[in-house]
């Protein structure tokens, strides 16, 4: 028993030692934190004492492990602010997902029914072609996943899961290594020189509510893909919002915008969080989107608000939203939910509220209602 410990802590620290060689190679320079663990653990190694050597290695293991978390969270920082200049100017919505997925052919969105913002991130790409551009990118890994949305406009049906609203929306797939084209089968066409996919699914068609059971209604719903680089795919709901992205890509010019940091949102919402997104309110989609409070359809609409931010924690299960608002009482978009029941309401200072809800506790409703009010849904 006593061979046996020895040897699986020797174990232990030989794949440290082995993660610890890749990421001292790799793109970021150690810490002197880092480094000095690292000479320590080689000593304790060197005088045969396994209790000490265990000891350095997990506090190796929780530095290097920080370290290529900042790393991450800088390299997420920067591909975003890539995204940025490759959206057009009108753009409503954005949010990113920083936390790994791994795909694997045999997983559904109701296998990942625990892992909501997993779920928002991949239900378009595993409805498509029945599922055959998902299962093609199997043992492959989507180290960042950013969405944008614009035009949104509100589908017949209501409720919180919402269905994915009629809107123009890209997803941009960061992946962990590079891929070749032909995993993904052979294109339909070229892009801007880029190799590109249609992909169509059936989805519930727009109809007013029918009580009793009925058959619901589906319609074909096409969706495009390009391989922009070896390491990023873009899924589009709109060939030519492809293209417009792929020519910016590939060196056009940027639209004419104000910064995404001068937008009140941007500065409430913690973009080094593992999801977090941002939508500014415009006019545009007044009477045409429920999940707009500016619309003038709803009796008491809130012609103050200017946005709204998400924080999650998936692993934690903390979820913050702020809605940015001049506007005094509770907005009818916030009050007609009743969901009080769900979040802690308080008010900001300087204005508008803040909901808080834990999805451990309360379940996925919280995640699924911050989706809704982002302008997102699920793909069905």
């Amino acid at each position: 028993m006593c061979f046996l410990r020895e040897y699986l802590v020797m174990l232990r620290i030989v794949l440290i030692l082995a993660v610890l060689s890749t990421y001292l190679l790799g793109q970021t320079p150690s810490s002197e934190e880092v480094d000095s663990l690292a000479g320590q653990l080689s000593d304790a190694i060197r005088r045969n004492d396994l209790v000490d050597a265990t000891e350095i290695a997990t506090r190796l293991d929780d530095g290097v492990q920080r370290r290529f978390r900042a790393w991450m969270n800088r390299d997420a920082s920067m591909r975003v602010e890539q995204v940025l200049t490759w959206l057009p100017a009108d753009i409503e919505t954005i949010w990113a997902l920083q936390e790994p997925i791994d795909i694997s052919a045999k997983e559904s969105s109701q296998i990942r029914f625990g892992k909501s913002a997993q779920v928002y991130a991949l239900d378009r790409l595993m409805a498509l072609n029945n599922g055959e551009f998902y299962q093609r990118l199997k043992s492959n890994t989507i180290r960042l996943t950013v969405a944008a949305g614009r035009k949104i406009r509100t589908r017949g049906m209501g409720g919180v899961p919402a269905p994915m609203p009629d809107a123009d929306v890209t997803y941009f797939y960061f992946l962990a290594d590079p891929l070749e084209s032909s995993k993904l089968g052979r294109p339909d066409e070229s892009l801007i020189n880029h190799p590109a996919w249609r992909g169509s699914a059936k989805i519930f068609a727009d109809e007013p509510f029918r009580p009793g059971p009925h058959e619901p209604t589906m319609r074909e719903d096409e969706s495009w893909l390009a391989l922009a680089h070896p390491d990023l795919i873009i899924l589009s709901s709109r060939r030519e919002s492809l293209i417009d992205v792929l020519k910016r890509i590939d060196g056009g010019e940027s639209p004419a915008r104000p910064s995404a940091q001068s937008m009140p949102e941007w500065n409430q919402v913690d973009r080094q969080a593992a999801f977090w997104g941002i939508r500014h309110y415009s006019d545009t989609g007044a009477g045409k989107d429920n999940s707009n409070p500016r619309t003038d359809t709803e009796s008491d609409s809130d012609r103050q608000a200017s946005g709204i931010s998400v924080t999650y924690d998936p692993e934690r299960g903390n979820l913050e939203i702020r809605y940015l608002s001049s506007r005094s009482t509770r907005p009818n978009l916030i009050a007609r939910m009743s969901i009080d029941r769900e979040f802690m309401i308080e008010r900001l200072q300087f204005g508008g509220w803040q909901l808080k809800a834990s999805t451990r506790e309360r379940g996925p409703f919280p995640f699924h209602f911050a989706m809704y009010l982002l302008g997102f849904g699920g793909y069905r």
